[in-house]
C-alpha cells in the first residue's frame, strides 16, 4: 500500500461505506487501535468517512482512496462520541456481524 493511504476496490453491490469498512479495518489491523474502538466507534467512523467521500453510487471495480489523515480525523470524532450516541449507533452496528474483529 502506498504510504498513508488505503485504497480500496468497489465489489458487486458496495458502496463507499463497504469500502470503508474495509479501509479502517486494514487501518487497524495495521496502526493498532488508537482506543479500544467499538462496532458503534466502526460504524460512525465508515459513516464519516463516506460522507466525506461524496456517499455517490460506486461503478463495479471503482478504486477509492482513503489517506491516513481521513482515518485518522474519523477516529478522533469516533473517540468523543457521548454513551448515549453509542448507544444510538448499536441499532446500525448490530446489522453488520463484520464490524466485530
Amino acid at each position: 500500500a502506498e504510504e498513508g493511504k488505503y485504497t480500496e476496490k468497489a465489489e458487486k453491490g458496495e458502496g463507499i461505506t463497504h469500502l470503508a469498512r474495509k479501509a479502517l479495518k486494514k487501518y487497524i489491523q495495521e496502526q493498532g487501535q488508537p482506543f479500544k474502538v467499538t462496532p458503534e466507534h466502526k460504524v460512525f467512523v465508515e459513516d464519516y468517512m463516506a460522507k466525506k467521500l461524496g456517499g455517490r453510487w460506486l461503478k463495479l471495480g471503482e478504486a477509492l482512496e482513503f489517506s491516513e489523515d481521513l482515518l485518522k480525523e474519523a477516529l478522533a470524532k469516533a473517540e468523543k462520541l457521548t454513551p448515549e450516541q453509542l448507544t444510538n449507533l448499536t441499532q446500525y452496528s448490530q446489522l453488520v456481524p463484520a464490524l466485530n474483529y
